[in-house]
């Protein structure tokens, strides 16, 4: 049963209260200007703890406005950092709209400096002095904000250093002195990596940059190339003058557009067929005799073989997206392949055996051709291959016969005809017919 009476009393006694709270803070607001709360604030002060705070703030104001000497606390000294905070009115604290300052920390003290704008240091002296001398100092947490470093040509042998810069994304060691590259395999974040001309042979810490698009080994002493199997993003692969000779390993990298393997101890390029992106290849200076793996690389457009062992190209007609060939310094007799590269610019097949060019006369986008030191006679191919700026004849039996072709080839900027058998009268003839033209006779 509900007891009316206490009910009765509890609610006479809140009543009271409110009555008290009303007064005081009417009292207050005569003098100092304080708006007298409302039914919510009084509901909020019938919680103990929040009329023990009325009951302070009044007490303050009251004596805060009395007659005579006011005990208003003694403020503290404030330092030149501080700032003055607003007083909260006494409403706001019990409505809860209240919104404390926000406290700004303090500084460090100047004796302490901070941890993270220490200027970054280095193990190895002279990797601080190549990278001072190309970035000048830099402070510990600026780390992060580097993404490319270039110290190229820096006399660096030891570059344990670099596992300060996690983040890097690009990074060129060309032209120094390493040979030891297990610092770069916590370089997880490159994306391209130059480290040509070095004293590099083994590349195995190499297999965990599988972010890698770009890797250029140029001029090292790399003969294995199973650590770049897991490089499997490469776009780019740059490995000229090593001594590579197994090239199966990159026969799974089919991201590769681009592929550079100069002067390497290369016979088998059965790998290679498998790298349908590749947009030029060079493979020049190698013992290679057989292109026939090449004849699925139906996006070639830059093919260099150039001083290899081929006496026979029949299985490149099929690369009608040609644009640069050099076969040059092979044993090459037939070039009839050629026929159907009709965006063919560039064709470099001097010190050949070639007589019979006939298979150049559609091709009118060429612009720079040489076939210097062959067997042939007959030019008529070339005829008014207006688009021609260079041609290099020299070191062929052609005579006279030619004079009027090469007269129609009003674009040529340079006609070398040097060692062939076109008379004094001849060359004469082809000068005043290209006046524009460096004939060299």
């Amino acid at each position: 049963m509900i007891n009316r009476k206490n009910t009765y009393k509890s609610k006479s006694n809140n009543e009271t209260d409110d009555k008290k709270a009303k007064s005081a803070l009417q009292h207050c607001s005569r003098n100092n200007g304080v708006r007298t709360p409302g039914p919510a604030v009084l509901t909020a002060l019938r919680k103990p703890a929040a009329f023990a705070l009325l009951i302070c703030i009044v007490a303050t104001a009251i004596l805060g406005c009395s007659g005579g000497e006011s005990l208003a606390p003694v403020k503290p000294e404030r330092s030149a950092e501080q700032t003055d905070s607003p007083v909260p009115n006494p409403t706001q604290v019990l409505s809860g709209d209240y919104i404390p300052p926000v406290q700004t920390p303090l500084p460090l003290p100047a004796d302490e400096p901070n941890p993270f704008e220490t200027e970054l240091q280095f193990n190895n002296e002279n990797f601080a002095r190549a990278f001072k001398y190309k970035y000048g100092s830099i402070c510990v947490s600026d780390r992060s904000s580097i993404a490319e470093l270039h110290l190229r040509r820096c006399g660096l042998m030891y570059i344990d250093d670099l596992t300060k810069f996690g983040y890097l994304r690009v990074l060129d060691l060309s032209e120094n002195m390493i040979y030891d590259l297990s610092p770069i395999e916590k370089l997880t974040a490159l994306r391209k990596l130059n480290l040509d001309t070095n004293n590099i042979s083994d590349i195995s810490h190499l297999s965990e940059l599988t972010e890698l698009l770009e890797l250029d080994i140029d001029k090292n002493n790399i003969s294995n190339l199973y650590p770049l199997t897991p490089l499997k993003n490469m776009t780019k692969l740059l490995a000229h003058e090593n001594e590579i000779h197994d090239l199966q390993p990159l026969s799974e990298l089919t991201k590769l557009q681009k592929l550079g393997l100069r002067s390497n101890s290369i016979s088998d390029l059965r790998p290679l067929s498998k790298l349908v992106e590749l947009r030029e290849l060079y493979l020049h200076d190698n013992s290679i005799s057989d292109v026939s793996p090449l004849s699925e690389l139906h996006e070639l457009r830059r093919l260099n073989l150039h001083d290899n062992v081929l006496s026979d190209i029949s299985e490149l007609r099929s690369l009608e997206n040609m644009e640069r060939l050099w076969i040059y310094n092979n044993s090459i007799s037939d070039i009839s392949a050629l026929a159907g590269m009709k965006k063919l610019s560039v064709l470099y097949a001097g010190m050949n055996s070639i007589e019979d060019i006939s298979s150049l006369a559609e091709l009118i986008n060429l612009t720079d051709v040489s076939l210097h030191n062959n067997a042939i006679t007959d030019v008529s191919a070339l005829e008014e291959h207006v688009n021609l700026k260079k041609l290099d004849l020299s070191g062929n039996p052609i005579d006279d016969s030619a004079v009027e072709v090469l007269c129609t080839l009003t674009g040529l900027e340079k006609l070398d005809l040097q060692r062939t058998g076109i008379s004094q009268e001849g060359i004469a003839a082809i000068r005043a017919a290209l006046p524009k033209a460096n004939v060299l006779a």
